[in-house]
């Protein structure tokens, strides 16, 4: 592989510039500008089998509550530092769940580019999350972050993924799953 190159393999469904590409994507994009909790929220819900609603008042809180001190840096000098903060707690959360998707359908990717893209272009983002779960839902092949063998007698697997010890305790180790094979 060439410096620069990416590997094959799965993308998201949608692309970040995908969102001007129709106009129901570009409402979407337009929505999220101003409220990017919106989609968020109902990724969340949808990953964790969460209240929606929770998770889009958490991502508003801290959306808004981010916008709000950096729009009262005038009134107290270095309240804006303090908003900056809080956008970065917004772009960790997005960041976390855009990882949780790539781990979700084995896409393409890492934790700096997650990291970017949302300190960047967060209303993209979002819509690209949202667009992840609505096109390609959640089935049982891509719910298998950790392979689960059951073993008997106190011995390690050949594939060194579970440890059954003598009593009774069972140790995991987090490995890349094994995409053909369902346990």
């Amino acid at each position: 592989m060439e410096c620069g190159e990416l590997p094959e393999g799965p993308y998201f469904h949608t692309s970040l510039l995908d969102v001007f590409s129709t106009t129901k994507l570009f409402s979407h994009f337009c929505l999220a500008i101003l409220a990017p909790w919106y989609y968020l929220g109902q990724v969340k819900a949808k990953l964790s089998n969460t209240n929606s609603v929770v998770a889009m008042v958490l991502g508003a809180v801290v959306f808004y509550g981010a916008i709000i001190l950096a729009a009262c840096e005038a009134a107290l000098p270095n309240l804006g530092y303090v908003g900056l903060s809080v956008y970065f707690c917004f772009v960790g959360y997005g960041t976390g769940m855009r990882i949780e998707m790539r781990q979700l359908y084995g896409i393409n990717g890492n934790i700096v580019e997650d990291l970017f893209t949302f300190l960047f272009l967060y209303p993209c983002a979002s819509v690209q999350l949202h667009q992840q779960l609505v096109n390609t839902p959640l089935s049982n092949q891509n719910v298998g972050l950790v392979s689960i063998a059951t073993i008997e007698g106190g011995s390690q697997s050949s594939d060194g993924n579970m440890q059954k010890s003598g009593n009774g305790e069972v140790n995991l180790a987090f490995d890349e799953p094994d995409r053909e094979q369902v346990y």
